[in-house]
């Protein structure tokens, strides 16, 4: 199973059900801005096989997220009374990045129902000033990512995280100049699919790299076109 922006083309999903996966669109959350309303990081965080959704958009969307419930019956959904809206901070509360026994957001943002679950798990929260860490950093496993982001890049390191830097830009999130890596890819059994074509990044050979290093294959799912920032992507093994 996929969970996916619900502006994902056609050409990448054909490409995703070829390779065994089924997508899930997820609906907009109105409430916030329109260049992120759908993004998977913005609407939904995945902790350890449990979801966590806000309840507001759980109610305006009944039927998709009924819809998960049944294709992940071994998952936990947890609904926040958080309140989220276009200004920042207050869109960031389901935006953090898992790596092993460490939790990275800006805390003072991040839901409280999140930060309570992964404590009770063991967890560690770290805090950053980037509100977006699963926007702006490409999980790649537990001790490595992918980021332009030289601030967050500083937190992972001092934390024992392998951090490949790329260049800025060159990935697309109408309307702004640009998007994140963080929203164009994800990993799953190891392979490191992309929302696009990395080849047409100018930082390809870095990421290549990274992938070699990280025992990683690179699959770009929609090859000749630039990268697309879609608040990137959810796997599941679940059977369905």
């Amino acid at each position: 199973l996929c969970i996916v922006d619900q502006r994902l083309n056609t050409r990448i999903e054909a490409e995703l059900m070829r390779r065994g996966f089924r997508t899930v669109r997820l609906p907009a959350n109105e409430r916030l801005s329109r260049a992120v309303e759908s993004h998977t990081d913005m609407i939904v965080f995945n902790l350890c096989g449990e979801l966590f959704f806000t309840a507001e958009y759980c109610e305006d969307n009944e039927q998709t997220v009924a819809m998960l419930h049944t294709l992940l019956p071994s998952y936990k959904f947890n609904f926040t009374s958080d309140t989220q809206s276009e200004s920042y901070p207050n869109d960031c509360a389901l935006n953090a990045l898992l790596l092993g026994d460490k939790l990275f957001a800006r805390l003072d943002s991040l839901s409280d129902c999140i930060k309570t679950r992964a404590k009770e798990l063991g967890i560690t929260l770290v805090n950053t000033k980037q509100g977006y860490p699963a926007c702006c950093a490409l999980r790649l496993n537990d001790g490595a990512v992918i980021s332009q982001d030289r601030g967050l890049a500083k937190a992972l390191l001092k934390n024992g995280i392998k951090v490949y830097l790329i260049d800025e830009g060159h990935i697309e999130l109408p309307p702004h100049p640009y998007g994140f890596i963080g929203g164009a890819g994800a990993v799953f059994d190891g392979v490191l699919y992309f929302l696009g074509d990395h080849r047409l990044h100018p930082s390809c050979d870095i990421i290549e790299k990274a992938a070699k290093e990280e025992n990683l294959s690179i699959v770009d799912l929609c090859p000749g076109s630039i990268l697309r920032d879609l608040g990137g992507m959810i796997f599941t093994c679940q059977d369905i």
